[in-house]
């Protein structure tokens, strides 16, 4: 849900016109007011939320806040594409201040820095991610890419629909299973503190979040259990 030509803020709907309804073919329209997208973390709970569409739909929300809050930062840009490579940056695609500091070519606006960090966190987190394994490789993205630059934008996008550092599974399955618990909260570097990160533990991405350990790690924590008794 990046927005690519239209640089007002709109609610937007999936489907709309071939399904005949306002929301279109999902639960609520995307939009930054939790009135029309009451949506959360914790909704991943609810019936009608186990299939992929339907938790795709809570996810997409979430970016949808990330990249709305990016552009109030760093402003739009009229086109998701770079100038080809070798070209001149005729329209300022890049940040020239990150490129003559850095020599990287880091984009300048917030919709396509949002593509640009959705894209390299998708090449950091593990198969089959979790939401948190998700959130936690957007972040290291953006630390990779800018320095860090963006990372309290991020968590209060984040927070504001519960993925907030506290956020977890407790009980997960395999299948999908376990209790959602959401966390509104932003680091305390990130509500006007003392600028230290202070987040809860968190796991690199590729590894299971707190609370999402996966069944075989748990399955083999009970098999050196068994084991250790019998040797007694």
């Amino acid at each position: 849900m990046i927005r690519m030509h239209d640089p007002n803020v709109t609610d937007y709907s999936m489907g709309e016109w071939a399904s005949g309804r306002k929301n279109g073919i999902r639960f609520f329209r995307y939009s930054r007011n939790m009135t029309e997208n009451p949506s959360t973390y914790k909704y991943l709970d609810k019936p009608g939320y186990w299939g992929v569409h339907a938790q795709g739909e809570v996810y997409a929300e979430i970016l949808f806040e990330m990249a709305n809050d990016l552009i109030d930062v760093h402003g739009f840009h009229p086109t998701l594409f770079p100038p080809p490579f070798n070209s001149t940056d005729a329209n300022g695609f890049y940040s020239e201040e990150i490129l003559q500091k850095t020599g990287k070519r880091v984009p300048a606006h917030g919709n396509t820095l949002a593509l640009q960090l959705v894209i390299d966190g998708m090449k950091l987190q593990p198969c089959r991610p979790s939401f948190v394994n998700a959130r936690d490789a957007i972040l290291t993205a953006d630390q990779a890419l800018t320095g860090g630059d963006n990372q309290c934008t991020l968590w209060k996008s984040f927070a504001k629909r519960g993925l907030g550092p506290g956020a977890r599974v407790v009980g997960s399955t395999p299948w999908g299973g376990g209790v959602h618990e959401e966390d509104f909260d932003v680091p305390k570097k990130c509500r006007g503190g003392k600028h230290e990160d202070d987040r809860a533990p968190k796991p690199k991405p590729g590894k299971p979040g707190r609370g999402e350990r996966q069944f075989g790690d748990r399955q083999a924590q009970r098999g050196r259990k068994g084991r250790a008794a019998a040797a007694v």
